[in-house]
């Protein structure tokens, strides 16, 4: 799960990478590629839990979301992009990220109750059309 903040018209910044987006986003602008996303909003309960879960890196989101759920989550592919997006959501927005644009900068982020992120860069993306 990441937070994301509208920039502009087109565009959004994606305010958390800690899960898998980092090392996604580090591989793909090895390669020199744009980094497909998409924004899943709505759902069931088990999948939003587990988008934010600290889950090791080995343990797929959806496979944990399908336990708790006592059944699998059901996947759809993305309109733009090779990405699968749970079926049930409500919204999908999709976009991409290219990790040769400059990135923006992002304010202190309140985690919880007296507790803040410093201020950083971030990845901007843009909404594909």
């Amino acid at each position: 799960m990441y937070r994301v903040q509208v920039s502009a018209r087109a565009s959004w910044r994606c305010t958390g990478t800690a899960q898998g987006g980092r090392r996604a986003l580090a591989r793909d602008a090895e390669r020199g590629e744009t980094m497909p996303v998409a924004i899943a909003l709505g759902g069931d309960p088990a999948s939003i839990y587990a988008a934010s879960a600290p889950l090791p890196p080995t343990i797929d989101e959806y496979l944990f979301a399908g336990f708790l759920r006592g059944e699998p989550v059901r996947l759809a592919k993305a309109v733009t992009s090779d990405l699968e997006v749970p079926a049930e959501a409500e919204i999908v927005i999709e976009g991409f990220v290219d990790p040769r644009e400059s990135w923006c900068s992002r304010g202190r982020l309140a985690i919880t109750p007296g507790s803040t992120r410093s201020p950083t860069t971030i990845p901007r993306c843009t909404l594909r059309r």
